[in-house]
């Protein structure tokens, strides 16, 4: 069970909308650290949707709020990483190239340690699914980055 700690809670919210005043005001903010942190996942998907220029400026300082966050490196944090982010790139057909370009690599390391990319293949949406060919591509693809 994660200890929850208001004050700490509160503090993490306001970063985020400090760093990412967009997607305060593109969603309704509770203050509710899971719900919000929930909505920025799927706010990030929509981001990663995006070819729009503006967009993708956002999504990078999303990113830069999140590992931002990482650091601080508490349960709590690590917690929301996981059930509110983390998660919810999974199922996105992009979003483990989007992680490994866009999070520190200390980050992304935690990422792929609990969501490794082999055996989160599933987990994508219906129409988001890769086809083998495509999963070939993206694991030679993280592969190649290795070296």
């Amino acid at each position: 069970m994660i200890k929850r700690d208001k004050n700490k809670e509160a503090e993490y919210l306001a970063r985020l909308a400090e760093d990412v005043p967009e997607f305060v005001s593109y969603e309704e903010f509770d203050d509710l650290i899971y719900i919000d942190y929930d909505r920025l996942g799927s706010y990030i998907i929509k981001l990663i949707g995006s070819s729009n220029k503006d967009d993708l400026i956002i999504l990078k300082k999303t990113f830069k709020h999140l590992n931002s966050l990482y650091k601080i490196g508490n349960d709590l944090v690590l917690n929301i990483l996981e059930v509110c982010i983390f998660e919810v790139l999974i199922t996105n057909k992009y979003g483990y190239l989007v992680s490994e370009k866009l999070m520190s690599k200390s980050m992304y390391q935690y990422f792929i340690s609990k969501f490794p990319l082999e055996k989160n293949k599933d987990s994508w949406n219906t129409k988001e699914y890769y086809s083998e060919e495509e999963y070939q591509k993206i694991l030679k693809l993280l592969n190649d980055k290795k070296d």
